[in-house]
C-alpha cells in the first residue's frame, strides 16, 4: 500500500531536519522557528510539526509548551552513555548480518566500499560512514535492531559534527569497511564483530582526542 502525500510531506520535513540538526546548521539549543522551517524547506505547517514530534521522541529537539521548540543540547556525559549502548547493538546487528545478509544487501554494502576508495573530504566521510552503518543494521534484518541502531546513530553523528571527529577521508576508513564486508560475504559472524567492535573504538579514540577527557574502555 503506497504512502499518501500527507505522510511523505512528513518525512520530508523530518529528513530535511533532520540533516540540519545533524550536521549543526540548526545548532544545539537553537529555537526552531516553525514558520522560518515551512518557508526553507517549501512546505506546509502539519508536516513540518509532525516532523518536530517525531524528533523530540528521539531525543532530538526539546519541545517545551509555551516556550517554544529547540535542538537538543548536547552533554558529554550522554555521549558516553550513548557508545555504551551503542557498541553490543553495533557488533550484534554486524553478527546477524554475516548470517543473514541476502545478495541484495552484499551488493549495497559492496557499492559504499567502492565510494569510500574514491571519497575525499569531511562531509562525504560522515555522511558515508552513516550509510554504511544503516547498511550493516539493514543486512541484520532485525527492524526493532535497526531502527534503535539509527536513532544512535543519529545521536552520535551530532557529536561527530560538533568535534570534529569525524574530519578524515574517507578512505582512512574504507580497510574497516572492507574487511567488514569480506566477513559478511564469508558468513564469518565472529569476525564481523571484531571487525565493527575494532572500527567502533578507532571513532570512539578520536572523539576521545577531541573531547580532552572521553575514555576509550566501552
Amino acid at each position: 500500500m503506497g504512502q499518501g502525500p500527507r505522510h511523505q510531506a512528513a518525512q520530508i520535513a523530518y529528513d530535511g531536519l533532520l540533516e540540519r540538526i545533524l550536521t549543526l546548521e540548526l545548532k544545539p539549543g537553537e529555537a526552531i522557528d516553525e514558520k522560518r522551517a515551512t518557508e526553507l524547506l517549501d512546505l506546509g505547517r502539519t508536516p513540518i510539526r509532525e516532523a518536530l514530534i517525531r524528533l523530540s521522541q528521539e531525543d532530538l529537539v526539546v519541545i517545551r509548551p509555551r516556550r517554544g521548540t529547540f535542538v537538543a543540547p548536547l552533554d558529554p556525559t550522554e555521549l558516553r552513555a550513548l557508545e555504551e549502548m551503542r557498541f553490543p547493538l553495533e557488533e550484534l546487528s554486524a553478527e546477524l548480518a554475516a548470517k543473514r545478509a541476502a545478495p541484495t544487501d552484499i551488493d549495497a554494502l559492496s557499492a559504499l566500499v567502492e565510494e569510500a576508495e574514491g571519497t575525499r573530504g569531511q562531509e562525504p566521510s560522515r555522511d558515508l560512514d552513516r550509510r554504511f552503518h544503516r547498511a550493516v543494521a539493514n543486512a541484520a534484518h532485525n527492524v526493532p535492531l535497526a531502527r534503535t541502531l539509527r536513532r544512535l546513530y543519529n545521536q552520535v553523528t551530532r557529536y561527530h559534527s560538533a568535534l570534529g571527529a569525524g574530519d578524515h577521508d574517507a578512505r582512512d576508513e574504507r580497510e574497516d569497511y572492507q574487511q567488514l564486508l569480506d566477513a559478511i560475504r564469508e558468513r564469518d559472524a565472529g569476525r564481523a564483530r571484531e571487525v565493527m567492535r575494532r572500527h567502533l573504538r578507532d571513532s570512539l579514540t578520536r572523539m576521545a582526542l577531541s573531547l580532552g577527557d572521553l575514555g576509550t574502555d566501552a
